[in-house]
């Protein structure tokens, strides 16, 4: 996998994890955020990357501050990145 759709496919899931957190369905992700249920299903799947305004409208819809979804996103990858280093060991 190539590593901007393994970073994509990464952001997507902790997307989903968040909003399962939260217990939201995506459609009220969507609406809480106001982008398209098919763009979340879309993000969450790791098809699509967000832009900037796109990754302000999930944490907004998440209800976090965007430097939270980022973290969010960087703890995720660093540990991606420490088990795919483990499996090359």
């Amino acid at each position: 996998m190539q590593k901007r759709q393994q970073e994509a496919v990464i952001l997507g899931a902790v997307i989903k994890m968040l909003r399962l957190q939260r217990e939201m369905t995506q459609e009220q992700l969507a609406q809480a955020g106001d982008i398209e249920r098919t763009y979340v299903a879309l993000v969450e799947k790791g098809r699509r990357a967000p832009s900037f305004h796109g990754l302000i409208a999930f944490a907004a819809g998440l209800q976090l501050r965007l430097s939270d979804l980022v973290l969010a996103y960087e703890d995720a990858l660093a540990s991606a990145d420490h088990k795919s280093e483990n499996v090359k060991n």
